[in-house]
């Protein structure tokens, strides 16, 4: 969740006088007795948590992604000599590179 955190504040950085607080798990006003800060944090709290579920959304998509890539790799090494092998190389390298991955 951290790293989610760090990502999300990268983008968002904290309002001041808001911190996040570890031992609950939410973004708390330094100055409880002020209602505004106490609406910015219910405002940050649900960006996060936004934010958090598309990244857990689209990790699901990348894992899949992934498995094809994988599977793809894997029959592509098993492809007859007849096959032009150097197109789809060319595809496997570039279904990496997209990942993130070295050929």
């Amino acid at each position: 969740m951290n790293d989610i955190r760090a990502k999300f504040e990268e983008i968002w950085p904290v309002p001041n006088r808001i911190f996040w607080s570890e031992s609950s798990g939410e973004y708390l006003p330094h100055d409880e007795s002020k209602p505004h800060l106490v609406d910015k944090c219910i405002e940050w709290d649900a960006r996060l948590d936004t934010f958090t579920r598309c990244q857990e959304t689209t990790d699901v998509y990348v894992s899949l992604i992934d498995e094809l890539v994988a599977a793809l790799d894997h029959h592509w090494t098993e492809l007859p000599d007849c096959v032009n092998k150097e197109i789809t190389g060319n595809l496997v390298d570039r279904a990496k590179q997209i990942l993130g991955r070295e050929k």
